[in-house]
């Protein structure tokens, strides 16, 4: 009986303690986010960025910012998620799912229909994707090798052959995609608009061009002037320049400064 009564007792302890154990920051946000209290939420995932930068909490600053339907910041965040963790597929979903939401639509020139394919099928999958491919393919190639050395049948060779030799392009393709993508994530020199802004042709006040950017477009900074100016290249490879306070560059700061 008093074994029972002590068993409950250190049960309600136990339980009360953890009740009364204090939320971290990220926590907080979490618990936030869950009671559609979005605000608050962002403010505390901004607040834990600061202590302790992590593609996650980025990546939940992404969907905190698209649920505000403030379109620049989530994709800032989702872009800063990638920056840090080129392999998480749901920030590259729910970057994709913003973009379709986005003002700007951009038509690259002056590429081919190869290039385009290539570029098109390379962006079908995540880095981790190609790297899960070229890892099966591999498999396959070790395997059709072994089948080749040890078949009698001419037949059989030749199948090998003709099969390995074709998964072995799989391979070095599905290599060579995987290695484009994340070179083009750690080399990032992206920036991404977060309101509407006026560009220039040339880095002068009064040198305006037709182009308006909005919220959310990506642009790749080519070069930077006098700590001012950015100049940078769009989606469709015109060239402009912009003041730099009217963008936010994704690579804020060192990976080997975060905790993953």
């Amino acid at each position: 009986m008093y074994q029972r009564i002590l068993i409950l007792l250190l049960l309600g302890i136990i339980s009360a303690t953890i009740t009364a154990w204090p939320l971290s920051v990220k926590e907080q946000g979490d618990r936030a986010y869950q009671k559609k209290e979005y605000d608050r939420a962002a403010e505390l995932y901004e607040q834990q960025l600061k202590e302790n930068p992590s593609a996650d909490v980025y990546y939940n600053l992404g969907n905190t910012y698209f649920r505000l339907k403030q379109w620049g910041k989530s994709v800032l965040n989702y872009e800063r998620a990638l920056y840090l963790e080129p392999n998480h597929e749901d920030a590259q979903c729910n970057l994709s799912i913003v973009n379709r939401r986005l003002i700007d639509r951009f038509t690259p020139r002056g590429k081919t229909f190869l290039t385009k394919w290539i570029t098109t099928t390379m962006n079908a999958k995540s880095i981790k994707g190609w790297v899960d491919i070229s890892f099966s393919c591999l498999l396959f190639v070790i395997g059709f090798i072994i089948l080749f050395r040890n078949s009698v049948s001419s037949f059989w060779r030749k199948s090998a052959f003709v099969g390995g030799a074709f998964v072995f392009v799989g391979f070095l393709l599905s290599s060579f995609f995987a290695f484009i993508l994340r070179n083009q994530y750690e080399n990032n020199n992206r920036a991404v608009v977060i309101a509407e802004v006026k560009t220039f042709s040339n880095p002068t006040e009064k040198s305006f061009s037709d182009i308006v950017l909005h919220e959310g477009t990506t642009v790749e900074i080519v070069e930077r002037l006098q700590d001012i100016w950015l100049c940078a290249k769009l989606p469709d490879d015109k060239i402009v320049w912009l003041k730099k306070e009217s963008i936010e560059e994704v690579a804020v700061l060192s990976k080997s400064k975060c905790n993953k």
